[in-house]
């Protein structure tokens, strides 16, 4: 056997471990794709499973807190409808109420009535605080503290 002969039997044989080798390459790449496609498959179908228990739970909170709001909103409601009727009836007295002029004056009024009758009184408590005096039920200095305590009192030097 020649040397080129040799030298191509040598290459022809490499070239089948090389195509050999090739084909195991590939088929264990190939299965190694095959297993981490399913491994990561799986994992992310348990990702998926545990965040929609997550959600489903998010959501149960929400409602019930939802629920507890819409109780207490209620509630506020029910209490504003209290207070909106509480105004409705301050209005209705605020307008029915005498304005504060109209007051003041039917005041100064009766104010200018009752002095003059108050000073009448007061002259005829003055007078039968004198005839007691002149009868000698009364001391002068009787006579002077009931003459300081009239509505319009004296001044007695």
């Amino acid at each position: 056997m020649s040397e080129e002969t040799l030298k191509q039997e040598i290459l022809g044989a490499i070239d089948g471990l090389k195509q050999e080798l090739k084909q195991e390459i590939s088929g264990a790449i190939d299965g190694l794709k095959k297993e981490l496609k399913q491994e990561v498959l799986g994992a992310i179908d348990g990702l998926r499973q545990e965040m929609t228990g997550s959600i489903e739970e998010v959501l149960v909170v929400m409602s019930e807190h939802s629920t507890k709001m819409d109780e207490r909103f209620d509630g506020v409601d029910g209490r504003l409808d209290v207070l909106e009727s509480d105004m409705k009836e301050v209005k209705q007295q605020l307008t029915q109420m005498v304005p504060r002029d109209y007051l003041d004056k039917r005041v100064s009024e009766a104010k200018g009535e009752s002095i003059p009758l108050v000073r009448k009184e007061d002259e005829k408590l003055s007078a039968t605080i004198e005839l007691l005096y002149k009868k000698d039920v009364l001391s002068k200095e009787e006579q002077n503290v009931l003459l300081k305590m009239e509505p319009f009192p004296r001044i007695i030097p």
